[in-house]
């Protein structure tokens, strides 16, 4: 996903003084051909109503260029929903009340821990979506750059504990994607800072951690994943089926057929996903 504010934007959001800001061209207010325009900092109060604007709107548009937003502005709210799933309750209060310096220092600073996987797994858990001010954002509504860093936390920290509560918190993440540009868009940031890397990268590491039977279920998951995001509605179905991790553990150490492959993820991803990602995806190929 990208993200930038186009110059024929009526409306978007920007870091301004070190703060989320609402800018407003000013031909919308007082009509066509006034110019310039007015900026204002968000309220706290109103900071749940502009973010779920904004992963609502990325969720319409399945994922792809959001014009509206810079590149700035969206970091801090793909950082700062991290934080919020990551952090122990007193300090989720706080969170959108730092800047937008603190935030990205936070982002550099911080590491993918044990620590950091279990507190996202209780708060995913208990909470079955993000909470902002008493306010939830579904899993599925997240940007891929707040997602996909939160399977990478759960995943790699997974495979030296084998806790069945991590994995659920794995399904969970997993099973709220509905497209495939989403799901691909989600690999690609599966990283610990949100640096883009190869989907099949990711998506070995998740193989890695699953069964035979497990395996299978994935498969069929990803195969009936959706062209597009549009007209998306709950499908109900789960990434997979989890189970004791102590029967599992020595299954996954060995090595087996079955997984979803690098080739066929390919083809999907060429022969399904459509516009400029598809062109993206062959150039890259």
């Amino acid at each position: 996903m990208a993200a930038g504010l186009g110059a024929g934007a009526n409306f978007g959001l920007s870091i301004s003084k070190d703060r989320l800001a609402f800018n407003c061209n000013a031909s919308l207010v007082f009509g066509p051909g006034a110019a310039g325009g007015f900026g204002t900092i968000v309220d706290f109060e109103k900071i749940y109503d502009v973010i779920k604007l904004v992963c609502e709107a990325l969720a319409d548009i399945d994922y792809r260029y959001l014009y509206s937003v810079t590149e700035e502005a969206y970091k801090y709210i793909s950082y700062s929903l991290f934080r919020v799933a990551t952090s122990p309750g007193q300090i989720v209060g706080h969170t959108f009340q730092l800047g937008y310096e603190k935030v990205v220092t936070w982002w550099k600073d911080r590491s993918a821990t044990r620590k950091e996987a279990e507190r996202l797994t209780e708060n995913l858990l208990q909470e079955g979506s993000v909470v902002l001010n008493g306010n939830r954002i579904s899993f599925g509504k997240l940007p891929p750059e707040t997602m996909g860093p939160m399977l990478y936390v759960l995943s790699v920290s997974y495979v030296d504990s084998w806790e069945r509560a991590q994995e659920n918190a794995i399904v969970l993440l997993l099973s709220a994607i509905s497209s495939w540009h989403q799901f691909v868009e989600v690999l690609e940031h599966m990283s610990p800072n949100d640096i883009r890397i190869d989907a099949m990268k990711s998506l070995n590491r998740l193989n890695a951690i699953l069964d035979g039977s497990e395996q299978d279920e994935f498969n069929k998951f990803i195969h009936n994943l959706q062209e597009s995001h549009q007209g998306f509605s709950e499908r109900g179905l789960a990434a997979w089926t989890t189970k004791s991790p102590y029967l599992k553990r020595m299954y996954c150490l060995l090595p087996r057929p079955g997984a979803y492959s690098m080739e066929s993820l390919k083809y999907f991803m060429v022969n399904i996903i459509s516009g400029p990602f598809e062109r993206r995806i062959e150039n890259q190929m």
